[in-house]
């Protein structure tokens, strides 16, 4: 029954490490999709508004797109328990997962 739990264990343990290996891709990948449908909607509503106007609704919805990554990384990192050696709030974890978005690596 031990050596039963035990292997128990290692499958959740590897399981868990694959997803942990395939979030960050999943995210970017759901970020390029929202970012694209951001930027389709910006077009179809028609509304007249200005090339600048447009770069600044842009800036805003790729900040609230990373603040989004960051809670989601948060929510993962505790319901794995190991929490405290992949603290996604530290510089090297937010990185790792996701770019910070800057106006230069946007090209506006």
């Amino acid at each position: 029954m031990q050596r039963y739990n035990q292997r128990l264990i290692e499958e959740l343990k590897n399981k868990q490490t694959q997803e942990r290996a395939r979030l960050p891709k999943i995210q970017r990948s759901e970020a390029k999709t929202r970012m694209a449908m951001f930027k389709k909607s910006l077009r179809i509503t028609g509304a007249a508004i200005t090339p600048e106007q447009e770069r600044e609704k842009i800036k805003q919805a790729l900040e609230e797109e990373f603040a989004r990554k960051l809670q989601e990384q948060e929510v993962f990192f505790k319901m794995s328990g190991e929490s405290e050696c992949l603290n996604p709030s530290t510089q090297s974890r937010i990185s790792k997962f996701y770019p910070i978005p800057t106006v230069h690596s946007t090209g506006f």
